[in-house]
């Protein structure tokens, strides 16, 4: 097989804030729900509601606008930064609204962040992956699809694969399946175009907000039992123009065709996986780069895949807006579009290279080519550790901070969610942040920083300290200002630092340790954890803050509270029975062969 083809998935929860919701309040699948901001207006104050709280809200409340809505919402006209009031209109009696989680006067994302970390958990058995946000990741799965076509008969991969769509396969009686508005949802952005131009199609739209913008959104084939579970939001099957391009006898098949169908049945058990252990449901696109998947996988929500082969993608381009692809938005894609004369991707990629040169320059020129011609290198990156930490909120009209009293207070509440989050961040990354900065929104500033500035100092741990040091900083930007007033304000840690490791470590204590009668645990110098020594399945069966402990080991490094870690590292051997040889990390590894 050609070592450069590469297989690349995208996968994104559907309507994610929703499916959270409906779990937390047992809420049914077909009643159309939506989760809306709180109210910063709200008498006494914003209150504390958290994801245990029944946050359901009552008729009549028209300050709430919407963040996320559900697909049975959706279909009757609802769309997000709607107000409350209107999705009852639409919807009628039987809409339910529930209001966001709240905590410190803010929106508190916490019960979101966590659903998608575990989420996120499931995916990495795919592959290398890549958090593109709380609600999606990119997979790499070209090794595991190659393993997967190696030890797996290629019947049951094909069983599988079939239920995806394929976008852009051959017509069937000189009719194509792929229209001008489904081919207009693939979208850098999430495919929102799709419910504007298609209103009745069930391709899907961006599905939350972040959570900095929640502070300023044919012919069917049978339904098996397996599958049941997995079509809550009835996604659309695939049509007669996919079936006819998957059941093609086995010897018509590309080496590329192989690896995609085989990165399809990968992702339909890891989408399985998800509903089965946490019960939410994806869709994913699947690939050869990231540009390609991304712009997948919005093409047939919700519930459901996409497969694109390389013989499709002009086809698939000729179609999609300039401003669908990643970089191309924004200013730089108006001035393409005026000064090209272009409005697709398909005449961008006929435009010579001589006037893209002029519009952009020589090395812009080549990255637009490129892109226009579907070609993305970008590589799927695990994780990175984030270089800084932060929360913020805004204080609009009335609600703007004109005493240090009032400055305080807030500085209190986002100082507490500073110092927890920096916690978290110690117990995954074993180290603490050295450097405070605090930053403001003020009409004071728009004179010399466009209403914005920042100031800094050494960073103190802890919700008091955070809030001194910061209130310290506020204090001196507003001496001898007469009359200031701050409209937003943040705080972020950064500079991080490693933590010294511990001696000790019980993960290496038990690891190591010989143990006889009457004698003590010896403890060797510490080594980190091997990834050969660690059965995954299991792995992903223990505790979060076990799996951090151990997974910082495997790093070579040990969190400051590194005491569990062997509690779950001595479960982490291969299970006798459980694997076969050479499928350690395979996805049949995972889910078994099916009978």
């Amino acid at each position: 097989m050609r070592a450069d083809v590469r297989v690349v998935a995208h996968l994104d929860l559907d309507a994610f804030y929703c499916q959270v919701e409906r779990a937390a309040h047992g809420i049914d699948v077909n009643v159309p729900l939506v989760v809306a901001q709180y109210d910063p207006f709200e008498r006494g104050g914003v209150r504390t509601r958290d994801q245990g709280a029944r946050r359901i809200l009552r008729d009549g409340l028209e300050r709430h606008s919407l963040i996320a809505v559900s697909y049975e919402a959706r279909a009757r006209g609802v769309k997000r930064n709607m107000r409350a009031i209107d999705a009852r209109r639409l919807c009628g009696d039987g809409a339910v609204v529930v209001q966001v989680p709240t905590r410190r006067s803010k929106a508190d994302l916490t019960a979101y962040r966590r659903a998608g970390a575990a989420v996120a958990r499931i995916l990495s058995r795919g592959g290398v992956m890549e958090r593109a946000s709380i609600d999606e990741a990119y997979l790499d799965l070209t090794a595991n699809a190659r393993r997967t076509l190696a030890e797996t008969e290629w019947r049951e991969v094909l069983a599988t694969a079939r239920k995806a769509h394929v976008a852009g396969a051959a017509p069937i009686g000189g009719k194509g399946f792929v229209s001008k508005a489904s081919l207009r949802a693939g979208s850098a952005d999430g495919p929102q175009a799709a419910v504007e131009a298609c209103a009745a199609s069930t391709s899907g739209v961006t599905d939350e907000k972040t959570e900095k913008e929640l502070e300023k959104e044919t012919e069917a084939e049978p339904v098996d039992e397996e599958e049941e579970r997995m079509r809550n939001y009835r996604p659309r099957p695939p049509d007669e123009a996919s079936l006819a391009w998957w059941d093609r006898e086995e010897s018509a098949w590309g080496e590329t065709e192989k690896l995609l169908a085989a990165g399809a049945y990968i992702c339909h058990n890891l989408r399985k996986a998800c509903v089965d252990e946490l019960g939410y449901t994806l869709s994913a696109g699947i690939a050869t780069n990231k540009m390609l998947a991304k712009l997948t996988s919005g093409m047939n929500k919700p519930a459901s895949q996409t497969v694109l082969c390389p013989d499709h993608t002009e086809a698939l381009l000729a179609e999609l807006p300039i401003d669908r692809i990643r970089g191309l938005g924004a200013k730089f894609g108006r001035e393409l579009v005026e000064g090209l004369d272009v409005k697709t991707i398909g005449e961008l990629a006929r435009t010579p290279i001589r006037k893209l040169e002029e519009i952009c320059g020589e090395e812009r020129a080549q990255w637009v080519r490129k892109v226009s011609l579907g070609q993305d290198d970008d590589p799927v990156k695990e994780r990175e550790m984030p270089k800084s930490i932060g929360t913020g909120k805004t204080f609009r009209g009335a609600l703007a901070i004109r005493s240090l009293e009032s400055a305080k207070k807030w500085l209190a509440e986002l100082a507490a969610e500073l110092n927890d989050r920096c916690e978290d961040d110690r117990d995954e990354w074993n180290r603490e942040p050295k450097l405070l900065t605090l930053g403001l929104s003020s009409p004071d500033e728009l004179n010399t920083n466009s209403g914005h500035c920042s100031r800094r100092c050494p960073m103190r741990l802890g919700a008091d300290e955070i809030t001194q040091d910061a209130l310290a900083l506020i204090s001196k930007w507003s001496s001898g200002r007469s009359d200031w007033s701050i409209t937003g304000m943040s705080v972020s840690a950064s500079n991080f630092v490693t933590l010294e490791r511990e001696s000790g470590d019980v993960a290496e204590m038990l690891k190591n340790a010989k143990s006889t009668t009457g004698s003590r645990l010896a403890t060797p110098a510490a080594s980190p954890i091997k990834a050969d020594q660690i059965d995954a399945s299991v792995l992903a069966e223990l505790p979060e803050e076990i799996q951090r402990e151990i997974r910082a080991s495997m790093r070579g490094e040990t969190s400051h509270r590194g005491n569990r870690a062997a509690a779950g590292s001595a479960l982490l051997g291969k299970r006798k029975g459980g694997v076969g040889a050479g499928q350690k990390n395979s996805i049949t590894s995972y889910f078994g062969k099916k009978t």
